[in-house]
């Protein structure tokens, strides 16, 4: 039986964890291997509109999720994934659209923003049911626990901050 080169991976290929200096991308094995099992996943890049691409790592074929280091902030990169087998590489997954790493804007670099309502107090405001926007993705969902995130309660007059949440339990 004569093998071949495998199909591109299937995509798209995903951008995540973008920060200053790095990026996660993320992609799914191709739909055929060429008859050959896949033996790894190349991973390259490029300055936006540079005609170079350069070799970011070669992976482990069960490797599908790769986090490119050593990014230069504002920088706009291009990149594309291979597969791999004993024919040679397969045509590439290529990003969409260019990416720029970057400092996430405002003082909270790497979280998120997220509402939920429950019972909330500090020192100025008593226990009041009110919206509740915190910036972290590590929100303690227990039933009472002090926030080491900053966190806002939102009234129709007034914004709060937060030191301690009660979320009530259904």
């Amino acid at each position: 039986m004569m093998s071949d080169k495998p199909s591109a991976p299937r995509g798209p290929l995903e951008v995540s964890d973008v920060t200053r200096s790095s990026l996660t991308l993320s992609w799914l094995a191709p739909l055929s291997d060429g008859g050959a099992a896949i033996v790894a996943y190349v991973i390259e890049r490029r300055e936006h509109l540079s005609p170079t691409w350069t070799r970011v790592a070669r992976v482990k074929p069960q490797t599908t999720v790769y986090t490119v280091n050593n990014l230069t902030e504002r920088t706009d990169y291009q990149f594309r994934v291979y597969a791999e087998n004993v024919e040679g590489a397969g045509p590439p997954l290529t990003l969409d659209v260019p990416v720029s790493p970057r400092k996430q804007a405002g003082a909270f670099q790497r979280e998120t923003s997220i509402s939920l309502t429950g019972v909330c107090s500090d020192r100025t405001m008593p226990l009041i049911s009110l919206p509740l926007i915190c910036f972290s993705s590590l929100i303690p969902f227990s039933h009472s626990h002090p926030l080491s995130a900053p966190c806002f309660a939102v009234s129709s007059s007034r914004v709060f901050n937060v030191s301690f949440v009660h979320i009530p339990t259904t």
